[in-house]
């Protein structure tokens, strides 16, 4: 009967994660967007969510080798969370974000090397991030189908 409670848990904990951070539509943008072009903000909020509430004892997985692979993927979601917050900045009214600042838009220059460096790198870190998700949602749909 434990053994049922723990797998019922755990089953319920991936339908709250897989609510929690979407295949569709964040992980797709997060997999097909090319970040030197600006984005709606919105769209990444829940991978900021996931970040924030998803370090906490309760929302552990019970059977180890899963919990082994999420901490994983935390930590890739945590990374990828932390480069959108510091190389992207609100443009236009703040509904949508890029690497490219309104300020650096008005000087009618050239776009930096560090804003092309800060595109590289987010496209960079979203794709390690996103086979790691898909591999984790796989893995997890095997696991609690048997």
């Amino acid at each position: 009967k434990t053994q049922g409670t723990a797998r019922l848990h755990d089953q319920q904990l991936f339908e709250d994660f897989l609510k929690a951070l979407p295949p569709e539509p964040t992980i797709r943008f997060l997999r097909d967007h090319n970040f030197g072009d600006s984005f709606e903000t919105q769209i990444i909020r829940p991978l900021h969510s996931f970040v924030y509430m998803w370090d906490s004892v309760g929302k552990e997985f019970l059977d180890t080798e899963v919990e082994k692979h999420k901490k994983a993927l935390f930590s890739l979601a945590s990374t990828l969370a932390s480069e959108l917050a510091t190389r992207t900045a609100p443009i236009g009214d703040g509904s949508y974000s890029s690497v490219y600042s309104d300020y650096l838009r008005a000087s009618g220059e050239p776009r930096p090397d560090f804003v092309i460096e800060d595109a590289k790198v987010l496209n960079e870190t979203a794709a390690l991030f996103v086979p790691k998700y898909e591999e984790f949602v796989r893995f997890c749909r095997l696991k609690f189908s048997k």
